[in-house]
């Protein structure tokens, strides 16, 4: 429920399971995966050197923390601590899992912690809010202003998250 391997060389990390994942049995379900699914749509628009797929599952998939939080699990807490994060037997699983990705996209404060430890692997990484509308919000409300609509304005935040990614990336593979 915490990894997906998928069959392109860029990897999405994010914090942790939850209850929907639990009982999907695969990560990024619900309103994060679907708004992933949507920025996907525009990433492969801009970046088809880079992103080859509008599906989620075709990339890889995991959480800086494997073990599904959440207070409906009967958990006091939806999120690992830093430490547990940087744990030296959960830095090795979150390594392993990312063997041959060319790319780490780093959703969220908790996957964050992960830079440090991923970047002196040689490996591409990029920082970027974290998919759920709750992340979104957070970090890219400015740019739903012009919405009329709740779900216009999430549209518009999506694309804000797709943005900031393509601004990190670096100039064009294919030219």
């Amino acid at each position: 429920m915490h990894f997906e391997h998928g069959q392109h060389p860029i990897a999405f990390v994010f914090s942790a399971p939850g209850a929907k994942e639990k009982l999907s049995g695969r990560p990024v379900t619900g309103d994060t995966g679907t708004n992933l699914e949507e920025a996907l749509e525009y990433l492969v628009q801009a970046r088809p050197d880079v992103f080859l797929s509008r599906a989620r599952y075709d990339y890889r998939i995991t959480n800086a923390f494997s073990q599904p939080l959440a207070k409906s699990l009967g958990d006091p807490r939806t999120e690992a601590t830093r430490r547990e994060i940087l744990l030296p037997a959960n830095v090795l699983r979150v390594q392993q899992e990312l063997k041959g990705v060319q790319l780490v996209i780093l959703c969220g404060a908790k996957a964050g912690y992960l830079h440090d430890v991923l970047d002196e692997t040689g490996v591409e990484v990029i920082r970027c809010s974290h998919t759920s509308n709750r992340g979104l919000v957070s970090k890219h409300s400015p740019a739903s202003k012009g919405g009329a609509t709740p779900e216009e304005r999430r549209a518009l935040r999506v694309r804000a998250w797709a943005m900031c990614l393509l601004e990190q990336l670096p100039a064009r593979r294919d030219g």
